[in-house]
């Protein structure tokens, strides 16, 4: 069996457009294979980032599952997104990842989109590996349709560092034992914050977070999340005007080139902070915590403000 060259990260119109997936056949008979790509990013705290992208043939999940709704022997982008769930648990159940003793690491999904392959369409998982620490060794274990098709192969690349490995994933080669390349100190992202603020907003609408991100090393800083014992929920927004209508979503994570500032404002990157544990009024001071791919965690004070960005008349902790 040839190995290809690993598949392209799928562009959002594909994902977007009403797409015809089945245009050669739901069950058009060819070769069952899938593609995983991981890439590390060493962590200098303690959270070790990796990045996974899994191509899986459209054709293949849909004899499992049975995604062809409607049975006309044609898969639409409609029948394949009501079942992405479904996909993604019969996916991920076939793939586990270990840091070794002590080093447990989960696999987080992040996404899914749809690729196109020169055979066909392919179902494009984006997940998160996410590590209690960084890891100097990892043992992969890929079973996806081998119970079924034995002659399913797994094309497998490793970005470490600079260097790669790669793997036909078999029946017989379904374990493998990988090696990490650690990170030069001199690499990892330092981010700095200013400017930190919350906007506090009547009744029951959520807050939002506002700061000044800079990252001042020689690697992108990826923020994934934020904390506050204060707030039961906070996640990552963005607002985007999209054919004349300002709309916000959620991200699942927000890159500071290195050498670079990127400010959080109405109109773009936010944090939306919901539940919160006591009531939140202009005046107070919260901490938040911020975590990072590659760097520690880092605890921010955010000064509560006006609805108009202006400061209360005192302030308070």
């Amino acid at each position: 069996m040839s190995c290809r060259a690993a598949p392209r990260r799928p562009r959002l119109a594909s994902v977007l457009a009403t797409l015809l997936l089945g245009a050669q056949g739901a069950g058009a008979h060819s070769a069952s294979d899938a593609y995983l790509n991981l890439s590390t990013r060493a962590s200098a705290g303690t959270v070790q980032l990796i990045e996974g992208q899994w191509d899986i043939a459209l054709r293949d999940l849909a004899f499992v599952l049975d995604l062809d709704a409607d049975g006309d022997g044609r898969l639409t982008w409609g029948e394949v997104r009501q079942r992405q769930s479904e996909i993604e648990a019969y996916a991920y159940r076939r793939l586990h990842i270990d840091g070794g003793p002590g080093n447990a690491c989960r696999i987080k999904p992040q996404r899914q989109l749809i690729d196109d392959h020169a055979d066909g369409a392919y179902a494009a998982l984006f997940f998160d590996v996410r590590c209690a620490h960084a890891p100097r060794q990892l043992t992969l274990d890929y079973s996806l349709f081998f119970p079924i098709d034995p002659s399913h192969r797994g094309i497998f690349v490793l970005q470490s560092g600079a260097d790669t490995t790669t793997a036909v994933l078999s029946p017989d080669n379904a374990h493998l034992h990988l090696t990490v390349a650690a990170a030069r100190a001199a690499d990892a992202p330092v981010p700095r914050v200013d400017a930190a603020w919350i906007r506090w907003l009547p009744g029951a609408i959520p807050a939002a977070g506002y700061l000044t991100l800079t990252n001042v090393g020689d690697r992108p800083a990826m923020l994934l999340s934020a904390s506050s014992p204060l707030f039961g929920d906070i996640s990552l927004h963005r607002t985007e005007n999209r054919a004349g209508s300002m709309q916000m979503a959620a991200v699942d994570r927000i890159t500071i080139p290195p050498h670079a500032t990127l400010t959080f404002e109405t109109t773009g990157y936010h944090l939306m902070l919901m539940e919160p544990a006591t009531p939140v009024k202009p005046g107070m001071h919260v901490t938040i915590t911020l975590r990072f791919a590659d760097a520690p965690p880092l605890p921010v004070d955010f000064e509560v403000r006006n609805p108009d960005g202006s400061r209360a008349a005192r302030t308070a902790r």
